[in-house]
């Protein structure tokens, strides 16, 4: 399926499960489908991609999807908020391979 028909579905999605996050990409939320949880410091991660979406992509492309993610955590939580190099770490050390 294209991702422009993913996003069409995604945004029906956002508006029947109103006030659940989603996708950075497909724009669907996570009761509808599996998220990819990154994890960038032991019992610490964060899913801005679906795994499809997460599978579709390679370690480069999928970074600007963390950094708006983290640009979002330092907005709504500036004192609490990890070092982006941890997170850009992480998200370039995962390769291809699904956990």
């Amino acid at each position: 399926m294209s991702l422009t028909l993913r996003r069409l579905i995604g945004i029906y999605t956002i508006f029947r499960y109103f006030g659940y996050s989603y996708c950075g990409r497909c724009w669907h939320t996570w009761p509808t489908v599996e998220s990819h949880s990154t994890e960038w410091k032991p019992g610490h991660g964060c899913f801005p991609l679906c795994e499809q979406c997460w599978q579709e992509l390679t370690p480069e492309t999928r970074l600007p999807y963390y950094e708006s993610l983290y640009n979002q955590w330092l907005k709504d939580l500036p004192s609490n908020t990890p070092p982006f190099e941890d997170i850009k770490a992480a998200v370039l050390a995962e390769g291809g391979e699904s956990k």
